[in-house]
């Protein structure tokens, strides 16, 4: 019987042991397969159907999209989006359509690309917020527009570029206007941080948002996966 006992104990703590080291070989395979995102890190490239696939590293391959035209080119990216809707092959090699202003944009050379308003910008600040700029070509009827050509011709439909600037909370994919009404909102997560910056005027807010944007990157840094470029399905 006491043979029996040890005999037990011991596979019992075999078992203990394996399992530990099963653990340990997880955990460092998830932080091999893991990267810290900044402003550096460079995401797989090909089409982004939803912020989702941005948290997961996982676009669809560029061989998996069904368009003409080269895709080692930004300009094959920019102009797939001229189109209505994008056809793929998903992962179980069914042929399927994404209508081009529901996806969230596009990879190109470890570059993130948004599309948004019939626009593109790249997705230069990154972590647990992302800021970028985009610029939109605005026809406006109401424009005012006074030119000195003696030639020219008002068409009624002028034109101007205005520049906008965005925030996406990475917390859950929301697209904000750059303010201090959402980035009180986002700070508000951080305990510390939203104390030094509700202390300060709306006039030291502005000009210091910047700096602690980069602040709260820094406290609430968030990992995504390093994942492998899927092979490509036929179409």
């Amino acid at each position: 019987m006491l043979f029996l006992k040890i005999k037990n104990n011991m596979q019992k703590i075999l078992l203990i042991f394996i399992s530990i080291g099963i653990i340990s070989v997880s955990n460092a395979q998830v932080k091999k397969d893991s990267a810290i995102l900044d402003n550096n890190f460079r995401f797989k490239d090909g089409l982004y159907l939803n912020f989702e696939q941005v948290k997961e590293n996982s676009p669809i391959p560029p061989g998996n999209i069904i368009a003409q035209g080269d895709k080692t080119t930004i300009e094959f990216w920019k102009t797939l989006f001229d189109n209505e809707a994008i056809a793929y092959i998903d992962s179980n090699g069914q042929k399927q359509f994404v209508f081009s202003d529901d996806a969230f944009g596009f990879s190109y050379k470890g570059k993130l690309y948004i599309h948004l308003n019939n626009s593109f910008a790249q997705i230069p600040v990154l972590g647990a917020i992302f800021h970028f700029t985009i610029a939109y070509n605005v026809q406006d009827p109401y424009y005012f527009y006074h030119s000195f050509d003696p030639y020219y011709v008002d068409d009624g439909y002028n034109s101007h570029i205005e520049v906008s600037q965005y925030i996406i909370d990475f917390q859950t994919g929301q697209i904000y206007e750059y303010n201090i009404k959402t980035i009180d909102q986002i700070f508000s997560r951080d305990k510390n941080l939203y104390e030094k910056w509700s202390n300060l005027s709306r006039r030291k807010k502005k000009k210091l948002i910047f700096v602690y944007l980069q602040e709260f990157k820094k406290n609430n840094a968030v990992k995504i996966k390093k994942r492998r470029q899927g092979k490509p399905s036929s179409a």
